[in-house]
């Protein structure tokens, strides 16, 4: 158990993890007994009221969470000048880091199971009204409130078109789109993404096109559906037994404990 109240100087700080509009992530170490965390420090001058809303959101977000994939909070406080949120810290570092330690990608058998933990993290959140929003941080804290959120790649087309209200109409499909761009970085790894971007990369195929706004060579089926709400139905549906077969070990059921998450 951590002793109360915690201020900063209970902690060691080790490195920094990551730096963002507010502050920083930094890997801490507790100085009573040795163990390691991520905290997350936000500075209350940096941020309007709307963002100080949004951080404690994410702090009900971060308390409320229990499963093995996706970050919970372990502990909270504040100063006059900052606010701290602390986690647990993932040794192992994320998917892009054994990406790159893998020369871009990954082993198809690899790159299943973590297809399996990504799709049990997002239908976890989804099982608590919860939008992710931005998986290329799956182990971070990017949860907000129900904005333009994400990095540009991975924002599904719908929360790009804005209503006559001027706020954007998306649900969890949202979090599907970005689910897929991240399952393409495993395989696509030659892929020069910046100069394609940039349209510095030779075009293999120019389409016979009557105007911008022909689509012809564009499926109709790919403009018209999107993803399914709960990609993990359709998973589950495909039967337990073909699930064992592909990831030995592995349960690809979770159950969620409500009393568990009730202070």
């Amino acid at each position: 158990m951590l002793q109360k109240p915690l201020t900063i100087e209970d902690f060691e700080m080790l490195n920094v993890l990551g730096r963002g509009s507010f502050g920083a992530v930094m890997m801490v170490r507790y100085k009573q007994d040795g163990r390691i965390f991520a905290i997350k420090i936000l500075k209350k001058s940096a941020m309007d009221a709307t963002d100080m809303q949004n951080a404690m959101e994410e702090r009900q977000i971060l308390q409320r969470v229990k499963h093995p994939y996706v970050s919970s909070l372990v502990f909270a406080f504040q100063t006059s000048e900052r606010l701290y949120l602390g986690m647990k810290f993932y040794a192992a570092g994320d998917l892009f880091y054994h990406l790159n330690q893998k020369g871009g990608g990954l082993p198809l058998a690899d790159a299943r199971l973590y297809a399996a933990e990504l799709v049990l993290a997002i239908s976890y959140l989804h099982s608590l009204n919860i939008l992710y929003r931005d998986l290329k941080h799956i182990q971070g804290t990017s949860h907000g409130v129900k904005t333009l959120s994400g990095t540009a790649e991975y924002v599904a087309p719908e929360a790009l078109v804005q209503t006559a209200d001027g706020t954007r109409d998306y649900g969890k499909a949202y979090d599907w789109w970005s689910f897929g761009i991240v399952l393409s970085h495993p395989f696509f790894a030659s892929i020069q993404w910046t100069k394609l971007y940039q349209r510095q990369v030779p075009a293999y195929w120019t389409p016979d096109l009557s105007s911008e706004t022909d689509t012809k060579y564009v499926d109709p089926v790919f403009t018209k559906d999107g993803p399914p709400s709960a990609v993990y139905d359709v998973a589950a549906s495909h039967g337990k037994k073909d699930w064992s077969k592909r990831f030995s070990q592995f349960s690809f059921d979770f159950h969620r404990d409500d009393n568990s998450s009730k202070k």
